[in-house]
């Protein structure tokens, strides 16, 4: 862990030098979380700028926060044995934060990943850097995607078809929240809302006849998606239409192998579709893409120009008007690992061997009521 900080500190110095800067200020909680491995510098969910942020320069990297937060940051959030990788600076809450950085360094010398204080955004340069995992992180996505396999499994048991949609949200929420993991985003779709929306937020509607359920998960800064799906009542339509639409969902993971564009995935996912008789499907919905400190870090698109790497996270979400499928996979040298969905998983699975690959996507359940 203690290498991986020095190393990425070090990536940031590389970044200012090549840009003409003495220093980079990072202040969005993906980038503090990816620096400190997982520390949250947030306070409410819906900021993307939290009450701490990192000053790296030639030197030095400065931990920079409030005298509300710093004694909870550094026990809390940053482990102690990274510590010694940040120098604390701590102002009063009712002063600016502005007033401490140009005490360490010209403002006009910065560049930064938010444009605070009129400085040079280069957020389109920073992204890459968070885009391949390490081990450690591997580790964390396969823990955190256990805990999302095991409360879908336990907690879409409960569900019948006078639930509302809101009634599921929370249930799933606290489920999460009580484990000590975030649950950012739960989607819940009815028979009637799987019909109207391809992100429908919970409303005090009745599930119906069917569900599936949405989420994404944060853990020590790492975002999981994940999707199930479940009848109350056996629809031989709805099961063959889920099949065809996680049939896309495998083909397109197993095309995001290293080495490999992201526009070559995505032509494979709009070939799946037209073979599947929903040609066209992927213009309602955007697909997925890579994932890691945010749900999606880069959201595929058909003219993507991105080479897969070893290490890296994706999270397609292929939809067909009604249906879903979504898990977060990591790419390893010999197999696209999906960590929410892990091989132990009592959901039971549908099998699809493609290009030698063999994809396990989680079938429709029946939940007879």
């Amino acid at each position: 862990m203690k290498t991986i900080i020095k190393n990425r500190i070090q990536q940031f110095r590389e970044l200012f030098e090549e840009n003409g800067a003495s220093g980079i200020l990072l202040s969005k909680e993906e980038n503090i979380s990816y620096l400190t491995m997982g520390a949250r510098n947030h306070i409410t969910f819906n900021t993307t700028e939290g009450v701490a942020s990192v000053l790296v320069t030639d030197n030095k990297a400065y931990f920079i926060t409030n005298n509300i937060e710093k004694e909870r940051l550094f026990n809390e959030e940053i482990h102690a044995d990274l510590h010694h990788f940040f120098t604390p600076v701590v102002y009063n809450w009712w002063e600016n934060e502005y007033d401490v950085v140009q005490k360490l360094i010209r403002i006009d010398h910065l560049i930064s990943d938010s444009g605070r204080y009129l400085t040079r955004d280069i957020t389109l340069q920073i992204a890459p850097k968070r885009f391949i995992m390490s081990e450690f992180e591997k580790e964390t996505l396969r823990d955190v995607g256990i805990v999302i396999d095991d409360v879908f499994f336990n907690s879409m048991a409960e569900l019948h078809p006078a639930m509302t949609e809101i009634e599921v949200q929370g249930l799933f929420s606290n489920e999460f929240l009580k484990r000590n993991y975030e649950p950012i985003l739960v989607l819940v779709f009815s028979d009637k809302s799987s019909m109207l929306y391809r992100h429908n937020l919970p409303r005090p509607v009745s599930l119906g006849d069917r569900c599936f359920v949405s989420v994404c998960i944060r853990y020590k800064g790492l975002i999981l998606s994940s999707t199930r799906s479940a009848l109350f009542s056996d629809n031989q339509a709805i099961r063959d239409q889920h099949n065809k639409n996680c049939y896309v969902d495998a083909t397109v993971i197993a095309q995001s192998r290293p080495g490999k564009n992201v526009s070559e995935a995505f032509k494979a996912l709009q070939e799946a579709y037209s073979e599947k008789g929903f040609e066209g499907e992927w213009q309602y919905h955007h697909q997925g893409g890579l994932a890691g400190y945010k749900s999606r870090e880069l959201v595929a698109k058909p003219n993507a120009n991105y080479v897969f790497q070893k290490g890296n996270c994706i999270a397609w979400n292929p939809t067909i008007c009604g249906t879903k499928s979504e898990d977060t996979a990591v790419l390893n040298e010999n197999d696209n690992e999906i960590v929410s969905f892990p091989e132990n998983s009592q959901w039971p699975a549908l099998i699809y061997e493609i290009n030698g690959m063999t994809i396990r996507r989680p079938d429709i359940a029946l939940l007879e009521r």
